[in-house]
């Protein structure tokens, strides 16, 4: 990666300092190569013949080396991300290569053993173990167990749990903790839960959702893993001079879906709403001027509050 970095970094200086090379750099941002012939103009040719004799094809790190020749500055956190993702997309390549070698040893010929085989496949890096269906994982299992080895497809099945937790969203992570067995899996599901729920807040979840003008998915479940406490604590705390109008229209919109889920997010939300109304008669009026308020039904009631 260092090295095409260092290619390419030359490559866009000369294309930007050399008069008469003639590369337009907002250009070669935006298409890869190939696509700055769309035009068919004699330019284009040109600049496409240029392209293949230094052999430069657009990677990510690009953007980033076009700001730093055109405005001095390198924006760093741009170009960790683009050499983040170059090397996670090699990684992914050699650890196919591995994979394709191993498979080719058990199905090429006689020459291989069970032992150069089992060796192969140990090369294989997790990552690219976590990329393959459960349906190609379930045959080198078994050709695995056919050779002995039950213990390193148990650890390779566990690692490969463990490392797709990460991959996971929020749905797909209770899902997954609903089935799960393995302690060690089950905890690490936890955390990742505990996590993802960390990076939003209620407000951001809510908002998002009546911003979006629909539910459903990720935003969902995560609205519904909130207590009605959670949903009680935030509605006192909240300042947003619009609370009150959004709320109703969190509710009319949640209300208007019939699956648990939104019924459970949406008796949440009242039923905090009922607990604020009882603080006084001035959140009564507020909570009762917001929904009509119901919970569970009922229409709250002037001896259900405390004032």
């Amino acid at each position: 990666t260092m090295a095409r970095l260092e290619h390419h970094c030359l490559l866009i200086a000369a294309f930007h300092y050399v008069p008469g090379l003639k590369v337009d750099l907002n250009r070669l941002q935006r298409l890869p190569y190939l696509q700055i012939l769309k035009d068919q103009s004699k330019e284009d040719r040109d600049v496409h013949d240029l392209l293949v004799r230094c052999d430069y094809h657009w990677l990510e790190f690009d953007e980033p080396l076009i700001q730093l020749m055109q405005t001095g500055q390198l924006p760093s956190d741009k170009m960790t991300n683009a050499i983040q993702a170059i090397e996670a997309r090699e990684e992914g390549v050699r650890a196919g290569e591995e994979m394709r070698t191993a498979w080719a040893l058990y199905r090429s010929n006689f020459q291989a053993d069970a032992e150069d085989i089992i060796n192969a496949f140990k090369k294989v890096r997790i990552d690219y173990w976590v990329r393959i269906s459960d349906e190609d994982f379930d045959g080198i299992a078994n050709l695995l167990n056919s050779l002995g080895k039950e213990e390193m497809v148990c650890q390779i099945r566990e690692d490969r749990a463990l490392a797709s937790i990460s991959t996971l969203n929020y749905y797909e992570l209770e899902s997954r903790q609903s089935v799960t067995t393995d302690e060690q899996v089950a905890q690490a599901i936890k955390e990742r839960m505990r996590e993802i729920r960390s990076q939003s807040t209620i407000k951001d979840l809510l908002y998002r959702m009546l911003e979006k003008a629909s539910w459903g998915g990720d935003t969902t479940k995560l609205l519904a893993s909130y207590t009605e406490d959670e949903y009680r604590n935030w509605l006192l705390k909240e300042d947003d001079p619009n609370l009150l109008s959004n709320i109703e229209a969190i509710l009319r919109l949640l209300g208007s879906g019939e699956e648990d889920l939104e019924r459970r997010v949406c008796e949440r939300i009242e039923s905090a709403l009922v607990e604020i109304a009882k603080r006084s008669q001035l959140d009564k009026l507020r909570v009762t001027g917001l929904l009509g308020v119901r919970n569970k039904g009922k229409v709250i009631r002037r001896e259900d509050q405390d004032v």
